[in-house]
């Protein structure tokens, strides 16, 4: 992948399979790579 051609890569499975631990090191990977957790991205309103 270069830079000119940014990318999303979403990494989803069953609980316990990895998940996060694939996240992170696709992250650490690439210059600009960034690792989001779903949980983060949850409404909250009325909470």
């Amino acid at each position: 992948m270069t830079s000119a051609h940014p990318r999303i890569i979403a990494v989803t499975g069953v609980q316990a399979a990895g998940k996060s631990t694939v996240a992170l090191l696709l992250a650490e990977r690439f210059p600009r790579g960034v690792h989001i957790e779903a949980d983060a991205l949850h409404c909250t309103h009325g909470r």
